[in-house]
């Protein structure tokens, strides 16, 4: 059986949730986790998938990726000098994983360390800047890697 100070306090926590809109990202009291409703929404917008989460009770977790840096890099090999360009969200999670030889091209040639990392305005901007970097000359490379936009010598 409810008391009525349960039953008040379920009222209370029902009206926070309908009328905070922020609410809709926080975890609920007597849950561990993030709340999520699942609605049925169409099958050309779900993918086939049926059932998923409604695009306006996404957690912050989730939220966040929208707003995910993007980079390009340029890593050296200590073992003959040879540079190698790439793009990455995470530009240190991605030279650990060269040094660790879980890239083909890289892992005749480990060790590597980054000698420039260059922080653009969106995925899209990344892989095209990435692909100019890869046409580059070693001597427009090496002249890059003293100007402002290498987040390296900022620190």
């Amino acid at each position: 059986m409810t008391s009525a100070s349960d039953l008040g306090q379920n009222r209370q926590i029902q009206k926070y949730f309908l009328h905070n809109p922020v609410a809709k990202l926080s975890l609920h009291p007597y849950f561990k986790g993030p709340v999520v409703q699942l609605v049925r929404m169409p099958a050309c917008h779900a993918g086939g998938r049926g059932f998923e989460s409604r695009p306006d009770r996404i957690d912050e977790a989730s939220f966040g990726a929208f707003f995910m840096n993007h980079y390009v890099y340029i890593m050296e090999s200590l073992v003959d000098g040879t540079y190698y360009k790439g793009y990455s969200n995470d530009y240190e999670r991605r030279l650990a994983e060269h040094n660790a030889g879980l890239s083909e091209y890289t892992s005749k040639k480990v060790p590597w360390h980054l000698i420039y990392v260059e922080l653009c305005g969106d995925k899209s901007a990344a892989l095209k800047r990435e692909k100019e970097l890869k046409r580059a000359n070693k001597n427009y490379l090496r002249w890059l890697l003293i100007q402002d936009s290498n987040l390296l010598i900022r620190f």
